[in-house]
């Protein structure tokens, strides 16, 4: 017995369920509309949720590295192991010249740290005191602008100090206060010194401005016992990725000191960076997983429907290839009409946005995580690339049995259902 000859699907055919099923959708134009709504209001909620989210990563991003590890830091390689302050960095010429003559170098300022306690008469606590170039320092971070109060540290006015907002709520103090810091020096004598304070900071973190204070460094030098040494040495290039293609070169020139990029001084920054982005997308594949549910019950209703249809394009040789072809153009016609609208609708609503948003209603909890409250919705290329993959695929997928229900339909039954 010959097998029958099956006739490859040319591009009039595909234009010709195409054609079907176009009209098929607007056969019932009520259900039709609620599925591709349905679509498009996911989608467009997805797409604001993510450009925020993304925009909360890109703006933490930028504030750690710039405005506190900065691109690159040099230390003492045992500085780095046990925080003591007798690891210095000593031959700052040696390390100033190198560093100038790098491609792509902007500026860098020396910092000594040394670990303490500050007190008042009301609390006392450990930190972080951090002399600095004042100069050099707003220079390399422009820490200088997140004074909010009294002003910044100035080669003018020795032995004061900038602390943190929190900190300072703490500590019951305000300009003109008195607190003592107390540390031990390179011979580990306790010092304790009176600073008073200068000014008061406030950065996106909470947890940064209870940790730290600054002082001038030619301060904290004299009291630790220094000449013009530095703990560490934070370097600015016109770009973060500058920073970690001339980590292996500078390290080659510095072989006595500890070189790091961002990348290996903030692994969970780098973390966040790389794989923070790809976890929102999870937050589109929840939405894409609620709305195939709607596609999959809009399907089968379709299917439903249509039995006799069906029954009688198959009678008249509509084969299983023609009529699966068929379904998934027209669940995939829907759902990118929703899908474009979605995208549109999200993109009208974004772009009065794009200058910030204020949340600074949230100001607590997110300087809690470091994140700023004026945030700037990100949309990069990829998310649209990424959104139309999900939609066809999820698209797929949940059209598949409706269309299994349709090949299983028998024309001979199938023509007397009405």
């Amino acid at each position: 017995m010959n097998k029958p000859i099956r006739r490859k699907i040319t591009l009039s055919d595909l234009a010709l369920l195409t054609s079907v099923a176009y009209r098929n959708i607007w056969r019932n134009k009520s259900r039709s509309l609620t599925l591709m709504l349905s679509v498009a209001l996911g989608l467009a909620g997805g797409m604001i949720a993510i450009s925020m989210g993304q925009g909360m990563i890109a703006q933490r991003f930028k504030i750690v590295i710039e405005k506190n590890f900065s691109h690159l830091q040099i230390h003492h390689p045992r500085w780095a192991e046990q925080l003591e302050t007798r690891y210095t960095i000593s031959d700052i010429s040696t390390v100033d010249s190198i560093l100038r003559s790098q491609p792509d170098y902007v500026s860098h300022c020396l910092r000594t740290i040394a670990t303490g306690i500050i007190q008042s008469p009301t609390y006392s606590g450990a930190v972080q005191i951090r002399g600095i170039d004042p100069a050099d320092e707003s220079r390399v971070t422009g820490f200088d602008q997140l004074v909010v109060e009294g002003n910044y540290l100035s080669p003018d006015h020795p032995m004061q100090v900038l602390i943190g907002l929190r900190l300072a709520e703490r500590l019951g103090v305000g300009l003109g206060s008195r607190i003592v810091l107390t540390f031990t020096d390179l011979d580990y004598n306790v010092i304790s010194s009176s600073f008073r304070v200068g000014g008061i900071y406030r950065s996106i973190s909470t947890q940064y401005d209870e940790r730290n204070v600054f002082i001038q460094r030619s301060d904290l030098n004299q009291l630790l016992g220094l000449q013009d040494q530095s703990h560490e040495i934070a370097v600015i290039f016109t770009d973060e990725q500058s920073a970690v293609s001339l980590e292996p070169i500078l390290s080659q020139a510095l072989p006595n000191l500890l070189v790091q990029s961002w990348r290996r001084l903030s692994p969970e920054l780098v973390y966040l960076q790389d794989v923070g982005s790809q976890v929102l997308y999870i937050f589109i594949i929840i939405i894409m997983l609620g709305l195939s549910f709607g596609i999959l019950n809009t399907m089968l209703m379709i299917v439903h429907e249509r039995t006799h249809e069906l029954g009688m394009l198959k009678a008249i040789g509509l084969n299983k290839t023609r009529t699966f072809l068929m379904l998934q153009i027209e669940t995939l016609a829907m759902t990118l009409l929703g899908t474009f609208t979605g995208l549109l609708l999200g993109r009208l609503i974004l772009w009065p946005l794009m200058g910030g948003i204020d949340l600074n209603f949230l100001s607590d909890a997110l300087a809690a995580f470091g994140i700023p409250t004026i945030v700037y919705p990100v949309i990069g290329p990829d998310f649209y690339r990424n959104v139309l993959l999900l939609v066809f695929t999820f698209s797929f997928l949940a059209s598949l049995y409706p269309s299994w229900k349709a090949l299983q339909i028998n024309p001979s039954d199938a023509v007397r259902v009405q």
